[in-house]
């Protein structure tokens, strides 16, 4: 199987890393950070072109990298590795031969030389762009996200929830990342939780605090109690609190003051309601 090795957003290893590739016969393609690249920019074109296998190396973690890349590429054969778990390029390249040959797709070993892409931004100019990316394979589409966001960052394409306005969300507001129940959506720059930012090994799903936020924000109807009234226009000092949306009930659920309740909510709000007003 033709394999491309495609070294993205990894400028201190790239050129090294490219040409031990390119050696061992592999085709490879050094692009600007896919993350930072815009939607419409011809690289995707180009990238949504390649046949075979693709092996995508970048800073990012490997689930946010594929459901980034694979939002424009459809093919089968995909495996991303995040440049940060190798101190060489030497250790990066061992990586890409191993997994090869686990796949039974090693090169013919005759060298080739490897390209750059001439077209779109240089990887300098790149503006730094903050948005979330959604794990198709855990995504229900409940639309959680689409009631949630502020900002008008989802949409509904047919069936399925997208992210028709990357550069609306806000910079460092991975709050519907918070309230996704499935913990589809990834943010991958986000370093204040590695669950958020698709780390291997840990899902984000919603805690209490990111539950009650949801229901504060939407005034949905709480399937567990069934309140629709507003989280914070009640006065819950002293009473017993719904577990799953943050109201009062008569029924002994929970165990937070309303006073608990309602710094923490309010806090959670607020913070969202200044990035809105920064527009």
């Amino acid at each position: 199987m033709h394999t491309t090795v495609i070294i993205s957003g990894c400028a201190s290893l790239e050129d090294s890393l490219a040409q031990l590739c390119a050696s061992a016969g592999l085709n490879v393609l050094i692009t600007p950070h896919i993350y930072h690249l815009p939607e419409q920019d011809p690289i995707w074109s180009e990238l949504a072109s390649l046949q075979g296998q693709i092996v995508l190396v970048s800073p990012l973690y490997p689930r946010p990298a594929e459901w980034l890349f694979r939002k424009h590429w459809n093919g089968e054969h995909l495996t991303a590795l995040n440049i940060s778990d190798y101190a060489t390029a030497e250790e990066c390249h061992a990586a890409i031969l191993e997994l090869l040959s686990e796949a039974n797709s090693l090169p013919i070993l005759f060298p080739v030389p490897y390209s750059l892409f001439p077209i779109g931004c240089s990887p300098l100019s790149l503006p730094d762009r903050w948005y979330p990316i959604i794990d198709r394979s855990r995504c229900k589409n409940c639309r959680n996200c689409l009631q949630f966001c502020l900002f008008g960052v989802y949409e509904m394409d047919g069936e399925l929830v997208t992210v028709c306005k990357p550069d609306s969300c806000k910079p460092g507001c991975p709050a519907c990342s918070r309230i996704c129940p499935e913990g589809a959506l990834m943010f991958p720059l986000c370093e204040q939780s590695a669950a958020i930012a698709g780390a291997p090994g840990v899902m984000m799903s919603p805690d209490a605090a990111a539950r009650r936020m949801f229901y504060a924000r939407t005034k949905q109807t709480c399937p567990a109690c069934g309140s629709s009234e507003d989280v914070r226009a009640q006065d819950t000092d002293g009473a017993k609190i719904c577990q799953e949306c943050g109201r009062p009930v008569l029924s002994n659920i929970g165990n937070l003051a309303g006073s608990e309740l309602r710094d923490e909510l309010d806090q959670l709000i607020d913070d969202l309601d200044t990035l809105t007003r920064k527009d």
